[in-house]
């Protein structure tokens, strides 16, 4: 929602820098839910995965929950968040499409890719 405050919640288990990410690229766009939930799961394996959803009951599609499976591979981890707040920012209604990369490209770059 334009306008509305950003209302990032997470578990506990969420790295302090992956809150920090997820909250200041949220707070950089220009569109995005109002509310976001974080979770995060440590696993181990490599990769990690994520996923992006509204939340069914709720009748405000403005309310999204993010699952960080999160693997060892620090940098992937840190791609992974950068994923899924482009999901959040562009709407989960959008699948990995033109749109989905043309947000999500420039996002790994500003934030993800160390230099």
């Amino acid at each position: 929602m334009i306008g509305a405050p950003l209302v990032v919640t997470h578990n506990k288990a969420t790295p302090q820098w992956a809150a920090e990410l997820f909250e200041q690229i949220l707070a950089g766009a220009t569109c995005g839910p109002s509310e976001v939930t974080l979770n995060w799961y440590n696993y181990k394996r490599l990769w990690s995965t994520g996923k992006t959803w509204s939340d069914e009951s709720s009748t405000d599609d403005d309310v999204l929950t993010v699952r960080i499976n999160a693997g060892t591979f620090e940098l992937d981890q840190r791609l992974t968040v950068i994923h899924e707040a482009a999901h959040c920012i562009i709407g989960v209604e959008y699948q990995h499409g033109r749109r989905f990369y043309r947000t999500a490209f420039p996002l790994e770059w500003e934030y993800g890719i160390p230099q």
